[in-house]
């Protein structure tokens, strides 16, 4: 069945989220930003955090590397963490949303402006959905860098459904990327 809602869709989703406590827009955006704020990290690992990596890349690449970043909670970390230097040199597309699009684009820049380098922050979800292009890079001798935030798992698809019902299924991989 469906119900037509005449009116201003900013408004009633307004209202609709501020009738849903758990899923209001300001719990949302609190939890989000307690979440990038403070990552859970075990004091024993051994593994470096998204956090650190992005950092590091900034230190490590010139300041006119063209980064491009795929969708996933590596995105969030870089938007945080990748100081811009220059700009036009960080793209992150946050509306269309594909798991994985970041590494043809890579490619494709790369082809487009060989002088120029070019890196691609991934993740490992996205590598599986759409790591097939990598072996086009490979094959047409593509230079362009690949940095794949391997975490075992679909980070925001597990931080969503812990969010929204303490209930994870298939987010988390039974055999991870390697």
């Amino acid at each position: 069945p469906t119900l037509a809602v005449v009116g201003d869709l900013k408004a009633n989703l307004r209202e609709l989220l501020s009738r849903l406590p758990l899923f209001s827009d300001r719990a949302l955006i609190a939890g989000a930003k307690r979440e990038i704020a403070t990552p859970k990290v075990k004091k024993e690992s051994k593994l470096i955090s998204t956090a650190h990596t992005i950092k590091i890349l900034r230190k490590c690449l010139p300041e006119d590397t063209i980064v491009i970043s795929d969708d996933g909670s590596h995105a969030f970390y870089g938007v945080k963490y990748f100081e811009v230097v220059k700009p036009g040199t960080f793209y992150f597309d946050d509306v269309f949303g594909a798991m994985g699009h970041a590494i043809g684009m890579a490619i494709g820049v790369k082809i487009a402006q060989p002088q120029r380098n070019v890196v691609c922050i991934t993740g490992d979800g996205c590598l599986m959905m759409q790591g097939t292009e990598i072996s086009t890079a490979v094959c047409n001798k593509v230079p362009a860098i690949f940095v794949v935030i391997n975490n075992g798992r679909l980070d925001m698809v597990e931080k969503a459904m812990k969010f929204g019902g303490d209930r994870v299924v298939g987010a988390i991989y039974e055999v991870p990327l390697h």
